[in-house]
């Protein structure tokens, strides 16, 4: 089993319990779902780098970004939010990433350096129609990038 396929098993599961609460309140598995897949149709639909940087904090957006990146079949590297922007250049120069999700309040800290910088908080245009696109991964595939 990988991280994908027990993501949506338990996000089938246990669609209407809440999974996650953080300061914007609660919010259920299945929402969680949709909201990955989402993330994961944006990055199919964009021509985007392997390696992808998350500079969030522990917050829904980070669980959506994380798997919606793994179910693009791409590698999520979770970027250090406490890090200058001098040291925040040199990991995603040195993981080559090309694109970082983030959000309002640290989205300064990147300067101009980043080719692609994606809002976490902002609902993607993509929907889940094109869920069959989304990836399960291989079981030993690498879950994260980290630094």
């Amino acid at each position: 089993m990988t991280l994908v396929g027990t993501f949506l098993n338990t996000c089938k599961r246990l669609a209407r319990k809440t999974a996650v609460i953080d300061q914007n309140g609660a919010v259920t598995y299945d929402d969680l779902r949709i909201e990955a897949i989402s993330k994961a149709t944006q990055l199919l639909s964009e021509n985007m780098g392997s390696h992808i940087g998350i500079l969030l904090p522990n917050c829904k957006e980070f669980v959506t970004t994380f798997y919606g990146i793994l179910m693009a079949g791409k590698i999520p590297v979770p970027l250090n939010y406490l890090l200058s922007p001098a040291q925040l250049l040199y990991v995603i120069q040195n993981a080559g990433i090309d694109t970082v999700f983030t959000n309002s309040l640290f989205k300064p800290h990147l300067g101009n350096q980043i080719r692609h910088i994606l809002s976490a908080e902002e609902k993607s245009s993509c929907t889940t129609a094109e869920e069959n696109k989304i990836t399960q991964g291989m079981e030993d595939d690498l879950a994260a990038l980290l630094y």
